[in-house]
């Protein structure tokens, strides 16, 4: 679920439980238990305790981190439900955001305290996860909170009766996408008994039926300290750390009721099924699935491994035998490792045109074909250096790790996360033939196909490992570097910022520290052409960049993936009308070559005539499937409102049927031409944050603009203001339950406008933080949606401001979510804001802004962004410090001033009749 859900009737649940007191426990604090000098086991750098009532508490500090995470995970998910409480798990992790007695409103308080938060759940587990700035208080805050919520959150008949309607418009969005519902309907088919079978999400019946007793006696069963594991990862104090963990945690007992654990184990399958659906749509998918061991066994190695061989762009044996066979538009594989058994599902996308009956037998022959075709050492090889990459990277950041560690725990202990890594490193290109040989064959094979409108051979499932012999005495086999204590402020970030100019239009602002595993971020912005020179050219503007990766004129697209994983980094380029993005991500010792990469891909593309095919192809298939999707088509269509310009201009915004054609006819020669007469070093910015050597960055930039020519002046493409045509449209997407509801405006202000800031405060309060107007009415009170906000978006270079709100709910729902949303577009602009939600607002809005500064990425991307602008973190700094000060009166005078008489563009999408 997102992160935000407001308590209803706390006073009438709260006489209907017993209050615990993990929140009030400061009244008797348990005294300092033996278990705070006795850690269980440490490995590269997190540190595992464990509670006397069970609960296990990893500790993963970063001094280079400047959040902290708390992670609490529940070891209770859809395998857990019986007959009739189908995706009561997931159901539950909703209404553990309804409060306590101590928190009435936890979205209120997550969002005072600047918290970025969320629950999950899955088949093995469940896990709420909150991110916030590091503070004494808000690690009080975040364990307080969620020792609380172990025990004493509200489980009443009234409240579920409204998130019961929000959970199945989540039941609904799934069913919106042939993907999911292809992926639910083979697990279903390849498993009889095992819980394995049911989607998490659960069935629309039991969402709808589930009894509030039955779902507080699941959550008083499951959710105790022995069925749950407590991280802590980032900046914080281990000694204090532990004190508050004792303080809240320890005086919680457990249930007397011992949990049982699932015993259900699944037949080995016999011969191949299948299955088709066939629901209105404009996309065809086909699908396969094979089950795999546990995702603790060994065999779980090889099945990751397979996946990239047989999944990787573009070297994987499905993408090219589907894909560039010109059989399917797109390909995924993901192989799951869960608890008890693994699967390894395969998903082909088709576009107009292809063959799911060719598409399909293809699969499968490539799939099952490793007796004839066996795993190379090349393809082991590149499977484990794109999988360690992903590893190495994730591992530079230890929140993300205190949250990932949920996956690796849920399989039997937190450790398989390292030594899964390790087994990577280790296995051999025989053992991926065994498992390939063993598992991916045809009587162990669930096939199925979403359509719009003999000798058996049996893999048998090795059983579940026993954990111990695997992890103990496991110490872990790396370690990564520690970063500098750094305060993300933006006057902090000023003050080490160096700025400088590489030639006549190169700008460069760079920010050198210590970084955790010496990771560093660039952000780049070339700009090319004006106004009449990018005439016609969007779409072979926007299709220049994927084209820039494909291949050059000394590498080809899987050399280029091949030295990526090599150096374990990544390179990311987008393109838009009159600009190429490009992002990189590596570290210290890789910097440079990481550099040459990009400046290869950007002085030397060699443009092959069969990757663009294939970029077309691929897009085109998005487009198709986009046509019958009411989040695309609502999107689009209040895009087109906001801009409503002629079809010549460069501001214009196409249909999706518009955009299909242009694609269509679109040639190789006319992105060349974009590139050889436009493109070059015109206006360059470059911001570079992280850990690096000056001279070695100096030197790989020069060598990437070093003659270049400035083949064409840039010159920024104006966006004026036009009004807004008021109006309403209904656009009907058949066999969709899932519908879109939205409203747009639009005002002639910059960001630099008086008002701005007022508006952008007030906007927030609409519905941008994680507690906002727009959710409170149609989530909150009513019940209608799962997701709604609103979005202001202010031009810093023309005086534009677009204001939109969305949200998505049931098809039946779409007229009244609707009016809802008009109501507080409404009472928003004729009575603004009060005191008290000016100032949460403030709060959290300038606490969000502060958290985001702790990415080094976003960090680049905005000084980069500056450069252009002709601004520093000084106006940032100048301007939180103006919206802190601005009254209600302010706001509220700014909105009426601004809004009031404003024309609007309403819309509703989905299956919906429109109006006769």
């Amino acid at each position: 679920m997102r992160s935000s859900i407001k308590s209803l009737l706390q006073a009438v649940v709260a006489s209907s439980l017993v209050l615990l007191s993990p929140a009030g426990a400061s009244e008797a604090p348990a005294p300092q238990g033996e278990w705070m000098s006795h850690p269980l086991t440490t490995v590269e750098g997190i540190t595992e305790y464990r509670l006397p009532n069970g609960l296990r508490v990893l500790l993963f500090p970063d001094q280079s981190s400047s959040n902290v995470t708390v992670n609490i995970t529940y070891f209770v998910g859809s395998r857990q439900e019986g007959r009739g409480e189908k995706g009561m798990a997931h159901l539950l992790e909703h209404m553990v955001f309804k409060g306590t007695p101590n928190h009435p409103d936890p979205w209120k308080s997550l969002q005072e305290h600047g918290a970025n938060f969320n629950g999950t759940t899955w088949t093995d587990r469940t896990n709420y996860y909150e991110t916030l700035v590091a503070s004494d208080e808000n690690l009080d805050f975040a364990l307080k909170l969620e020792a609380d919520r172990m025990v004493n959150s509200f489980i009443s008949a009234e409240a579920l009766s409204k998130e019961m309607t929000v959970v199945r418009n989540e039941f609904e969005m799934g069913e919106n996408s042939p993907f999911g519902i292809l992926m639910k309907e083979l697990f279903a088919k390849a498993y009889d008994w095992h819980p394995y079978r049911d989607s998490t999400i659960g069935n629309r019946s039991d969402i709808e039926r589930v009894p509030a007793d039955n779902l507080r006696a699941f959550y008083k069963h499951y959710y105790r300290p022995e069925n749950a594991m407590l991280v802590v990862a980032g900046k914080f104090d281990p000694k204090s750390t532990l004190d508050l963990i004792n303080k809240y945690f320890a005086p919680i007992p457990n249930p007397s009721e011992p949990i049982v654990d699932t015993w259900t184990d699944e037949p080995t399958q016999d011969g191949p099924r299948s299955v088709e659906i066939r629901r209105e749509g404009t996309q065809a998918s086909v699908g396969a699935l094979y089950h795999t061991p546990a995702g603790s066994h060994p065999d779980a190695t090889a099945a990751t491994i397979l996946g990239q061989v047989l999944g990787a762009r573009p070297a994987g044996r499905l993408y090219k035998a589907l894909v560039e066979g010109n059989l399917a538009a797109a390909v995924t594989v993901l192989p799951f490792g869960m608890a008890e058994r693994g699967q390894f599902l395969i998903v082909a996308t088709l576009k107009d045109g292809q063959d799911p009956d060719a598409a399909l037998k293809k699969l499968e022959e490539v799939v099952e074909g490793f007796a004839k075709n066996p795993v190379t050492d090349e393809e082991v090889e590149r499977a484990r250096a794109a999988e360690l990459s992903q590893i190495k990277i994730a591992m530079t950041d230890s929140n993300r790790i205190g949250v990932d560690l949920t996956e690796s725990a849920s399989l039997g202990d937190w450790r398989l996360f390292f030594i899964g890594r390790d087994r990577i490193k280790e296995i051999k290109t025989p053992e991926v033939q065994a498992a390939a040989v063993k598992y991916l064959v045809e009587n162990n094979r669930t096939t199925g196909k979403f359509i719009p409108t003999k000798s058996p051979v049996r893999a048998e499932i090795p059983a579940k490992p026993d954990i111990t012999p695997i992890v103990e005495d496991y110490k872990g086999s790396e370690t990564v570097s520690e970063g500098e204590t750094f305060d993300p402020t933006p006057a902090n970030i000023e003050s080490r910022v160096k700025r400088t100019k590489l030639g006549e239009n190169i700008q460069l602002a760079t920010l050198n520290k210590q970084t955790r595993g010496e990771a560093v971020n660039i952000s780049m912005t070339v700009r090319f052409g004006d106004e009449k020179s990018l005439a016609g050219a969007r779409v072979p503007s926007e299709l220049l960049a994927s084209l820039l990766r494909r291949g050059t004129s000394s590498r080809t697209f899987q050399q280029i993936s091949d030295e990526l994983d090599k150096i374990q980094s990544t390179i990311g380029i987008s393109s838009s009308l009159g600009a190429i993005r490009v992002n990189i991500t590596s570290d210290k010792t890789n910097l440079a070559k990481a550099i040459e990469l990009a400046t290869d891909m950007l002085r030397n593309p060699s443009f092959p005539q069969q990757e663009f095919e294939t970029i077309q192809k691929e897009r085109i298939a998005g487009l198709e499937a986009a046509k019958g999707q009411p989040q695309a088509l609502a999107q689009n269509a209040i895009r087109r409102a906001l801009a409503p310009f002629p079809k010549d201009s460069p501001n214009y915004i196409p249909t999706i049927e518009e955009s299909l054609a242009e694609l269509t006819a679109v040639t190789l020669d006319d992105v060349k031409r974009i590139y050889n007469e436009q493109v070059g070093p015109s206006s360059v910015q470059i911001a570079t944050v992280g850990q690096f050597e000056e001279k070695e960055l100096g030197d790989g930039l020069e060598k990437l603009f070093g003659g270049w020519s400035v083949k064409k002046p840039f010159a920024r493409i104006a966006r004026p203001f036009e009004p807004i045509e008021a109006g309403s449209k209904v656009i009907s997407t058949p066999d969709k339950p899932m519908a879109v509801v939205g409203m747009a405006t639009a005002i002639k202000m910059q960001d630099t406008d008086p008002d701005a800031d007022a508006i952008e405060i007030g906007g927030y309060m609409l519905g941008g933080g994680a507690k906002n107007r727009m959710s409170d009415r149609l989530r909150q009170k009513e019940g209608l949606s799962y997701g709604a906000g609103a979005n202001i978006q202010s031009s810093p270079l023309d005086p534009v401001t677009s204001i939109a709100a969305f949200a998505i709910c049931a098809k039946q729902n779409a007229p009244k979510a609707a009016s809802a949303m008009r109501e507080e577009m409404t009472r928003w602009i004729d009575s603004g804001l009060d005191e008290k939600e000016l100032a949460e607002a403030q709060k959290s809005y300038r606490l969000e802004f502060l958290s985001e500064l702790n990415e080094d990425n976003v960090v680049a991307g905005m000084l980069a962004g500056d450069l252009y602008l002709g601004r520093t973190m000084k106006w940032d700094a100048e301007r939180l410090d103006r919206i802190e000060s601005l009254s209600v009166q302010q706001v509220n005078d700014a909105i009426k001033k601004r809004l009031s008489g404003a024309s609007f563009f309403e819309l509703q999408a989905g299956d919906i009749e429109p109006a006769k």
